[in-house]
């Protein structure tokens, strides 16, 4: 069998939406789905499954649409939350979940195989749908993009994170469905309390951004140092009551590790002799300019968003290395 190719609104979404999506459906090549094909013989295309030597029609031969409102009318969905929904299929199941349920629900789509999601996106225009912004899609293995997608969902402040089960396409990995939902859910506790500090502190991250600008504009990304140091020990510090104890190993790792400090012990350690390779801020407030008050900051780099606070950017100057990271209240 030919891989089929996405339909161009539905790969304009992905794009600009899903890129992590996108990106993994592309690096399928020529693979074809594990357990699935589309029977495409009738008027309609027809989501089959592979169960050894038999296939069947996923979604039953006779009344799709009945078989889909049934297993939607026995889940008890609660107001304000945010579920995974264990495989995307033809699309048909996530689209009535969508249309029948409360504006505060959001679902993450998960479908193991990138493969299946070409094939889907290849035969449909699902594009309205992937534009929802209740609906979320990741696919694959988990990576550090996986869960970007569900930021824009925290800033709604969802109060339940759950699953929701769609049987014929868990069964065929229930390990890995249950794995991405867990896994949902830790990340959600994760990212709900940053957004809500992106929230809090809004006017001042547009402010320091536009402040910073002239001192930041030209900086390289930190990404770009990504792999060159690979052979060499890092050492990660950060404030606690395990500094003292450490001063006398810092000293002596100086020129053996790369020394990177986070703000608050930043003096501390230059005071104790140490200067470190890097030193990163990512605060927006001006507590943050403690960490650097009363000490010389020649010759030691900082790394830190557009948004950190102004006058510790502007000290760093010319020896500052930027990173750029998703900010959804930004981007909307």
């Amino acid at each position: 069998m030919t891989p089929s190719k996405i339909l161009p609104a539905n790969e304009a979404v992905l794009k600009k939406k899903f890129p992590d999506v996108l990106s993994k459906i592309m690096s399928t090549g020529t693979e074809m789905p594990v357990n699935f094909f589309y029977d495409d013989s009738g008027d309609k295309p027809k989501l089959m499954m592979v169960h050894g030597e038999y296939s069947f029609c996923l979604y039953g031969d006779k009344n799709s649409a009945r078989l889909i409102e049934r297993w939607a009318s026995n889940l008890n969905l609660a107001a304000e939350s945010l579920y995974s929904l264990s495989g995307m299929g033809d699309g048909s199941h996530v689209k009535y979940l969508l249309e029948n349920s409360g504006t505060g629900i959001n679902l993450m789509v998960v479908e193991k195989d990138p493969a299946l999601l070409r094939e889907t996106f290849a035969r449909f225009d699902l594009s309205e749908l992937l534009a929802n912004d209740r609906f979320l899609l990741g696919t694959g293995e988990p990576n550090e993009h996986f869960f970007t997608p569900i930021q824009g969902a925290a800033l709604t402040g969802v109060a339940e994170v759950n699953s929701i089960v769609f049987s014929p396409l868990h069964m065929c990995d229930e390990v890995y469905y249950d794995k991405v939902r867990n896994e949902l859910a830790r990340q959600y506790l994760v990212i709900r309390p940053l957004m809500e500090v992106n929230v809090r502190t809004a006017t001042n991250l547009q402010e320091n951004t536009l402040k910073n600008l002239p001192h930041m504009f030209a900086s390289p990304d930190i990404g770009e140092l990504a792999g060159k140091f690979k052979d060499i020990p890092f050492i990660l510090i950060g404030a606690g009551p395990s500094l003292d104890e450490s001063i006398d190993f810092l000293r002596e790792m100086q020129d053996k590790a790369i020394i990177v400090s986070s703000n608050s012990p930043f003096r501390k350690l230059i005071n104790n002799g140490i200067r470190p390779h890097l030193v990163v801020t990512a605060d927006p407030l001006k507590t943050t300019l403690a960490g650097f008050q009363d000490v010389k900051l020649d010759h030691v780099p900082l790394a830190c968003p557009f948004s950190a606070y102004p006058e510790i950017v502007e000290r760093f100057s010319g020896r500052i290395i930027s990173w750029c990271t998703f900010n959804p209240i930004i981007k909307a």
